[in-house]
């Protein structure tokens, strides 16, 4: 398995997984017994991200791939939503992330090619132009709300940087503090302030105050 999301579905518990390799598949599980809920979702080439959230109320899953495409998944029904959506990333795309913006449900993927970019889950169209500023591969992406602005934080080589989804822009300077690549990011609460953690290959983790991103904006 290369990647893993918790929600809940019908009021039970669900973990939906994403497969590279041989298996490539996509798959729900009920966390309770530990059994696999129906078929398989279905797949891609190599399944590397996958993000859990709601639209109209509904759970649903995305996933992402070395085949560039974002992919809906009806977690309820058990079923694809919609055409897959081409990313028009150049490279694979190693990241995903569900927000939402102005009561929008979203999807923020990131990709080997330096960039993020923004789509629109319930018209599974893209928004705006990428978000560029990353030197190398996103590797982890987190999105989230910080003084009522949406925003995406992601993961680089070596900085942390964090975008204004509303208007597509870098929120201040990156965040610099990783001796290598920066794995993975996470958005949280301490003490009722926003902050990300970040995890990188040197095995340091790092936390980030974002309280001043709300100044910065």
């Amino acid at each position: 398995l290369s990647t893993v999301a918790t929600t809940e579905v019908d009021g039970r518990p669900v973990a939906v997984t994403g497969a590279d390799g041989v298996d490539r598949s996509v798959r729900m599980w009920d966390l309770a017994t530990g059994d696999q809920v129906g078929d398989d979702l279905g797949s891609h080439k190599d399944v590397e991200a996958v993000a859990t959230g709601l639209i109209d109320g509904g759970p649903v899953a995305v996933t992402t791939g070395d085949d560039r495409l974002l992919r809906v998944w009806d977690l309820a029904a058990r079923e694809q939503i919609g055409a897959a959506v081409d990313t028009w990333h150049r490279e694979w795309v190693r990241a995903v992330a569900m927000g939402d913006v102005d009561g929008t449900p979203v999807a923020v993927t990131g990709s080997d090619d330096g960039a993020l970019r923004l789509f629109d889950l319930a018209g599974l169209e893209q928004i705006g132009d990428p978000l560029e500023g990353h030197t190398g591969p996103v590797r982890s992406v987190a999105a989230g709300e910080v003084g009522g602005v949406p925003i995406a934080v992601s993961a680089g080589e070596q900085e942390i940087r964090v975008w204004n989804l509303e208007n597509h822009e870098q929120i201040g300077d990156p965040f610099i503090a990783h001796l290598g690549k920066v794995n993975t990011v996470a958005l949280g609460e301490l003490d009722g302030a926003p902050i990300a953690v970040s995890a990188g290959e040197h095995g340091a983790l790092h936390r980030w105050d974002l309280t001043p991103i709300g100044e910065l904006r």
